[in-house]
C-alpha cells in the first residue's frame, strides 16, 4: 500500500472512531467530529521529501493512541493501534499495564489484520478478569455502518430505561426480539448481552415506527 493510500485509509478509520466514541457518550471535540484530511495529515503524519516529491507518511501506529472519557461519569476508554500487522500477545500485555496504571477498564484495539489466536485468547481472558477489550479491523472502520441509509436509527437504552420499558409494557426479557452480539451495529455501540436497543424505522406506509431488540 502506498503512503498516500495508507494515510487516507487511516483518516477514514479515525473519522469513524470519533463518531463511534461520540455516539457511545464519550467527550469528543467538534474539530475531531469534523476531521479533515489536511488536519489529519498535520497531526498524525510526517512530511517526507522536498518540493514536488514531498509526501505524507503515517506516524508509528503505536503513537496514535486515543483516550476519551464519558461525559456523564468520567469513565475512560483507550483506543490502541498495534504496530505489527498481525498483532500477537506482547502488545496486549503492554495495553493491560497501561490500563491498570491509568485505572481505565475499557479499550478498543484497531488491527491491520486478524490478531493471532493467542492474542484473541489474551483479550478474552482479560475481559473475563474485568478489563473490557474490543477488537476492530481497520477495514471494519473504513465506513460508519450506522450512517448507511439502509440502517435504521439504533438507540441504546440505559438500564433504568430498559426496566421502565419492560414494566410499562408488562414484558419480560424473554419476550423481546433479539439481536446478535456480533451484529456490526451492536459492536459499534459496544453493547453487552442483555442490553436493549430502541430501533426507529421509517416506512412510506406506516410513517415512523419503533421496535426493541435485546442483545443476546
Amino acid at each position: 500500500m502506498s503512503h498516500s493510500a495508507e494515510v487516507y485509509r487511516m483518516f477514514r478509520v479515525f473519522k469513524t472512531l470519533f463518531e463511534m466514541l461520540h455516539d457511545r457518550g464519550y467527550a469528543v471535540q467538534d474539530q475531531d467530529l469534523n476531521l479533515t484530511v489536511d488536519r489529519f495529515k498535520r497531526e498524525r503524519c510526517l512530511l517526507e521529501g522536498d518540493g514536488d516529491q514531498a509526501q505524507h507518511r503515517l506516524k508509528a501506529r503505536s503513537s496514535l493512541w486515543l483516550l476519551h472519557r464519558k461525559l456523564t461519569t468520567g469513565e475512560g476508554i483507550f483506543v490502541f493501534f498495534p504496530e505489527d500487522p498481525k498483532m500477537g500477545v506482547k502488545p496486549i500485555r503492554a495495553y493491560h499495564d497501561r490500563m491498570v496504571e491509568e485505572k481505565i477498564t475499557r479499550a478498543i484495539v484497531v488491527t491491520q489484520q486478524n490478531p493471532t489466536p493467542f492474542a484473541k485468547q489474551a483479550m478474552q481472558a482479560l475481559t473475563a478478569g474485568g478489563l473490557h477489550f474490543e477488537q476492530f479491523g481497520e477495514n471494519e472502520l473504513m465506513v460508519n455502518v450506522t450512517r448507511h441509509e439502509l440502517v435504521p436509527k439504533h438507540q441504546p437504552l440505559s438500564d433504568e430505561e430498559k426496566r421502565d420499558f419492560l414494566k410499562k409494557h408488562k414484558l419480560k426479557e424473554k419476550d423481546l426480539p433479539r439481536i446478535q452480539q456480533a451484529d456490526p451495529v451492536t459492536c459499534y455501540f459496544g453493547l453487552s448481552k442483555g442490553q436493549v436497543f430502541r430501533i426507529t424505522r421509517k416506512s412510506e406506509t406506516a410513517g415512523t415506527y419503533i421496535t426493541y431488540r435485546m442483545v443476546m
